[in-house]
């Protein structure tokens, strides 16, 4: 894929390109990058990632940190393994796994590692502000259905009494 003259150099003056898309830069170049940059795809897990690619699980931490291609490289990758998780979550829901399937998934471990990768879109947080001689901000990290009602309700009253 590369469209190098042989000395490094693309020929025709474009920046290279690598198969999932992003600019080749010093890490990108590595033999373990493409490696470990598909593992992450597949998996949406680095350590798993650098075991696939045969380096430490810091090497790559190490590398985002200076290299910012391998960093918009990392970041789409992840994304990307994250969006196949999404998809076969949905699938899941809208079409039910068989029972007479040999393997069943777990599908409170697949919302597990949703909240974990998109916390802003499955976390069970609820933030109210709500406004009365002054600002409250209620945080409800942690708490079931039920406790939350009951915050929302004793906190009402509370106000409505004052």
């Amino acid at each position: 894929m590369s469209n190098s003259n042989g000395n490094g150099k693309p020929s025709d003056g474009k920046p290279e390109t690598t198969p999932i898309g992003g600019v080749t830069g010093g890490t990108l170049k590595k033999k373990w990058a493409m490696p470990f940059l598909e593992a992450l795809e597949a998996t949406a897990n680095v350590s798993e990632a650098a075991r696939v690619a045969g380096i430490s699980h810091r090497t790559p931490y190490r590398n985002r940190r200076k290299d910012k291609l391998f960093a918009e490289a990392w970041e789409q990758a992840l994304e990307r393994g994250i969006a196949t998780l999404e998809i076969e979550v949905r699938r899941r829901a809208l079409h039910g796994v068989s029972a007479s399937e040999d393997v069943k998934y777990s599908d409170s471990l697949a919302m597990f590692l949703l909240k974990a990768h998109r916390p802003e879109v499955y976390r069970d947080n609820v933030t109210v502000d709500v406004r009365h001689s002054g600002d409250i901000i209620v945080r409800f990290a942690g708490m079931t259905v039920e406790e939350k009602k009951t915050e929302i309700a004793d906190r009402l009253r509370g106000l409505l009494a004052e």
